[in-house]
């Protein structure tokens, strides 16, 4: 692994593992756990799970998702 480039993220954690964890709910609950303290940079479908979880998390607190209360 090269240095980080992102000085916010200093420590990396890498692993190779079976495409079917992108669909899995724990594997992506466990990913999304960290909050804004991890930065995906590979698959580019994780990524944008993870974008697009990111995403309705703000639209649910900004009161803008369908159905606010």
């Amino acid at each position: 692994m090269t240095s980080p480039t992102d000085r916010r993220f200093l420590h990396r954690f890498r692993v190779e593992l079976p495409g079917w964890c992108l669909k899995d709910v724990s594997f992506l609950s466990w990913v999304i756990g960290f909050g804004g303290h991890v930065k995906v940079v590979k698959p580019d479908g994780l990524i944008d799970t993870v974008y697009e979880v990111g995403l309705d998390i703000v639209e649910i607190y900004e009161g803008k998702a369908e159905g606010k209360e």
